[in-house]
This record gives structure tokens, sequence and C-alpha cells, in this order.
């Protein structure tokens, strides 16, 4: 099968999305499928994937490097009949997305979709967004995906808020996926655990509390700073440690110094993809006060290397973490402090979360996830799509 993936987000950028289409791709590929991508250029950043197209693009937020993809359609029309795409795959809903959207209607192409982000949370990364009401996103969301043959939900949490804007589009929910061959527990020997955590300014003997992903307001990084300020302040060997970027960084700063607690906040910056396996390794265990998820990328990463999870209660990350298993899902933002310290001061607990943590890891496999999407391909294009 030809499938091919449109998206307006892809290396060199960091995000869930781009992790979920690199990791889509290279697994259909294993499978001797041939896939290309439709995506934005980013320069001065060079794409050597000959199977990777990039079009001019134009910085389309504040703050998180989304960008909007410029594509000619008849260019891109062109290129679908070249390289004989069974069927189009897309993955934002705007630039390339709808470039997709429209190449698959003059085409007589199926047509599927992965609704990766719950945009009413994100309005205000847009120029005039925070004047954007929720009602238009709504309206817009349904209009792109009207016409659409399989519309993919990473959660529950997106099936039923997607289920009302696009009536009558068939939805199927296939998770996220954590790489096992690149996240796993115990790839760090104990010497090079502590040369990572000394590159991080932690020491050995610290208890180190991982936040990794955006420092966004939807990410409630503020809030979640305060949450564990009581631990901080209580136990000189607890340190939060957020791996990341975002546009909050100063005002982490700022409230860690007004806590009292800069010097147990270690703020690594934007790190790497690659980098990220021996970041969860030498940390404890994973929190987040997110309330905007989808079906985190983060979390499942951070199983996978045998992190338990101290996560707010949300729809979002309930179909995530196993509660009292693989860690705990917390009522309120105080309680997420109250976990982490019960998972800190109980070894052995912690310990066995961290197993149970890996373990329930595998069924989110790339493997499975890939077997998922070439189901609903295979199903899709049996059918013959709508011709939308």
């Amino acid at each position: 099968m030809n499938a091919g993936l449109f998206a307006d987000c892809y290396r060199p950028t960091q995000s869930g999305v781009v992790t979920a289409v690199v990791q889509l791709k290279a697994g259909l590929e294993r499978r001797d499928h041939k896939v290309v991508v439709m995506t934005v250029a980013n320069p001065p950043y060079a794409e050597e994937d000959a199977a990777v197209f990039c079009f001019p693009s134009l910085a389309f937020s504040r703050d998180n490097g989304w960008r909007l993809g410029i594509a000619q359609q008849r260019r891109l029309n062109r290129l679908v009949e070249r390289e004989a795409l069974d069927i189009i795959h897309t993955h934002t809903e705007f630039g390339l997305g709808w470039a997709g959207r429209r190449a698959a209607r003059a085409l007589g192409l199926p047509w599927v979709h992965t609704a990766h982000t719950l945009y009413e949370e994100y309005r205000h990364y847009l120029l005039f967004g925070r004047w954007l009401p929720r009602g238009a996103v709504r309206l817009y969301l349904g209009w792109f995906l009207s016409g659409c043959d399989a519309l993919i939900c990473p959660s529950g949490k997106s099936l039923r808020y997607l289920t009302g804007l696009a009536p009558g589009v068939r939805t199927v929910v296939v998770g996220n996926a954590a790489d096992g061959d690149r996240f796993g527990p115990g790839r760090l020997s104990g010497q090079e655990r502590e040369q990572v955590r000394s590159g991080l300014g932690l020491g050995l003997s610290d208890r180190v509390i991982l936040y990794a992903g955006r420092l966004g307001r939807e990410k409630r990084v503020v809030e979640l700073l305060y949450a564990l300020a009581p631990l901080l302040s209580g136990d000189a060997r607890c340190k939060a440690l957020f791996a990341g970027g975002g546009p909050l960084r100063e005002a982490l700063l700022g409230a860690a110094k007004r806590l009292g607690v800069e010097r147990q906040v270690i703020l690594a910056g934007p790190v790497p993809w690659e980098d990220m396996p021996a970041v969860y390794a030498a940390a404890d265990l994973f929190v987040t006060a997110s309330l905007s998820e989808n079906h985190p990328m983060t979390c499942l990463e951070a199983m996978a290397c045998g992190l338990p999870i101290v996560a707010r209660r949300d729809e979002g990350t309930a179909g995530l973490v196993q509660d009292g298993a693989t860690g705990y899902l917390a009522g309120s933002d105080p309680e997420i402090a109250e976990r982490a310290r019960n998972l800190l001061e109980d070894e052995a607990k912690r310990r066995a979360f961290a197993e149970n943590a890996a373990a329930w890891a595998g069924m989110f496999s790339v493997e499975m996830h890939v077997d998922r999407i070439e189901g609903v391909y295979r199903e899709v294009v049996a059918g013959g799509g709508r011709r939308v």
C-alpha cells in the first residue's frame, strides 16, 4: 500500500504529533508499505529523506513552533499522482491538512485523519486566540472533518469530543505509542546514570521528580510547581526537573524564587528526543498537572522507561495510568505532592510501580499502533472510501 502522511509539523520540531508521524512512517515501512510525507519546510533544517516533501511555510502561532504549510495545490496533486498514493492520512487541521483533504477530493482517494490536538485548550497560541470563542473552534473542526472516511482518535476523551462535532463520520480509537527499542528500563548503568544526573546539576542521592513537555499554559506547569513546593521545601533532597522549552520558562523561575525553592528546581530547557531516554532514566518518577492532554506521549515514554506516573485525574491520562498500580491519578493539585511523597518515601512501592509501568507500557507499543492503523487503512481502501 502507498500511504501519504500530511502534517504541518515534522523534524526538527519536537512534539507528540511529530513523534507519532515519524514512528508511523518507520513502522509502515518495516512492513514494506511505501510512505511519503508532505510537510513544511523549516529552514535552516534540510530534510535528507527523499520520501519527505517539504513545502514553504509561515509561523502560525506564538511560542510553540507551529507552522502553516503553503502548498501549491496543483503541484501537490501531481506529487500525489506521481507517488501513486492509495490513501491520504492527515495529521493537522490546517495548511498541509487542508491540502491533503483537497487532494483526496480532487483525485478520488480515501482520506483518514488523526485528531492529535484538542485545540480549544491551545487557542492562546494564536495571534488573536484569546478572543476566539470555543464555539468557533468546534465549528471549524466540524467543517474540516466533514467527508472524512475514518477519524482516528488517540483516546476516549477525543472520541467523545469529536463525535459531536462530526456526526456520521466513522471514528476509531487508536492510542499513541512508545518506541520500546528506544525507551525502556535499565538502559543506563549506575555510572552512566550518575553522569547524566551530574550533567543536569543533580546529585546521586537526590529524589528527582520529572516533568517533560512544553512549558505552556495549557500544561499547567506553574500550577504543578506550586503543588510540589511543600514537598520540595520539606526535603532538600527532592528536586523538580522540568525538561522542555516554552513561554512559561521565566514564570517558572519567578515562581520558584517566590516559593523559596529555586535551588531545587532545574530547568533543563529543550532536550533532543534522542536524549530523552537518559533523562527519564535519571528521574525517580514522572508528574504532570495538565488537564489538556489527549493521550500524552511523554507519559507513555516515561512508563516505558520504568517511571511511575503521578498525574491529575483527567480523561486524557485515565486510560494510561493504572491508579494504584503504575502510578496515581490525583484529584487535586495538592494531592500530586502527597502521592509523589508516598512513592518517594516507600522505595519498595516505587520499584513495584516502576515494574508495573514498564510492563503496562508494552500494551502501547509502536507495532501494536501500526497494526491498528494498518487495519484502518485496509478497511477504508477496501471500501473505496467516500470519494470526498
